[in-house]
């Protein structure tokens, strides 16, 4: 019976070091709000097809490249980023823009779920 409630210990500390329950709430947020385009890093980008079953990947767009323009988002889509996430794919050697864009008046900070911050643009 110890190992099985230390096993069980462990389980639940982890769910904290991974943050289940804010990323369980991503999930619904996201779930909840399919008709939104969302422009993400190509990692997350994964995560937005799958929790929306693939239904419309079109509806997910990849930023890359330091180069990307900000023009083609519009009015009401969504910038969902981790900055963790970016700064692990910068060691990669994958290129961003400059996301402090994202703290001027065109977009606004709708939501945070731990380490992911949804941005909406404003106009």
């Amino acid at each position: 019976m110890l190992y099985v409630t230390g096993s069980l210990i462990m389980c639940t500390h982890y769910e904290g070091y991974f943050n289940k329950k804010d990323k369980t709430e991503l999930k619904s947020y996201l779930t909840e709000n399919m008709n939104k385009k969302i422009y993400t890093d190509h990692f997350t980008k994964y995560g937005v097809d799958l929790i929306r079953n693939y239904e419309d990947i079109d509806n997910s767009v990849r930023i890359d490249g330091r180069e990307f323009n900000w023009a083609v988002v519009s009015k009401g889509d969504w910038i969902l980023i981790n900055p963790k996430h970016i700064e692990e794919l910068e060691l990669q050697k994958f290129t961003f823009p400059d996301f402090s864009i994202l703290r001027n008046k065109s977009f606004k900070k709708i939501k945070s779920f731990g380490d992911f911050h949804i941005y909406e643009k404003l106009n």
